[in-house]
């Protein structure tokens, strides 16, 4: 299912995020193909809950806007009814379930090379009540080990602002660290630094 965003709805996005529970919290958008698979076999969104209790999610979907085809917005995944995701846990979106342990598959899309917007929505205003977005791109200041280096993007801290180039980093940990803390630089070695 795609839906369109109109072009003044975007220009408010910064007013309508509050801080709510679920956070887009590591995105790996360019694999490396070195994982002896195909570069998106690798791809994936790790949706994190910072809060302490459970948050309903039944209904929810994650959009993707590329820039390339105008002010159009395709939804990538949409949790089922009864979806719950417990205090402090995450759950990993995967354009191919079978590379990460459990995580959600979520067909045949895809996130671009090079960077795009996505939109985390609830079912709430007829599913465009925004409760997160995330604007990453692979240039200025973005990490650029998360580029097609074997890093994915990790947030530093998941109170961070997420829209903000500086509160990523380039994961420590080749391939990321789906479904688990982000990585810091203890866990680093000399081919990630």
């Amino acid at each position: 299912m795609n839906k369109l965003f109109s072009i003044p709805f975007l220009f408010f996005v910064s007013t309508l995020l509050s801080t709510d529970c679920i956070v887009i919290n590591e995105i790996h958008y360019n694999p490396d193909i070195d994982q002896n698979q195909a570069d998106s076999d690798y791809e994936f969104v790790e949706l994190f809950n910072r809060c302490e209790h459970s948050v309903d999610i039944s209904h929810w979907s994650l959009y993707k806007h590329d820039s390339c085809w105008g002010c159009y917005y395709e939804e990538i995944y949409q949790f089922d009814s009864n979806e719950h995701l417990d205090g402090h846990s995450y759950i990993v979106l995967a354009h191919n379930s079978d590379s990460y342990d459990n995580s959600v598959d979520w067909g045949n899309e895809y996130l671009p090379n090079y960077g795009t917007a996505l939109i985390l929505v609830d079912s709430a205003c007829n599913g465009y009540n925004i409760k997160d977005y995330v604007n990453y791109d692979d240039h200025g200041s973005w990490p650029n080990d998360a580029d097609g280096q074997g890093s994915s993007l990790e947030l530093i801290n998941p109170h961070l602002d997420n829209n903000i180039a500086e509160s990523w980093q380039s994961s420590y940990i080749f391939g990321g660290t789906p479904n688990q803390e982000n990585s810091t630089s203890d866990d680093g070695n000399d081919d990630n630094d």
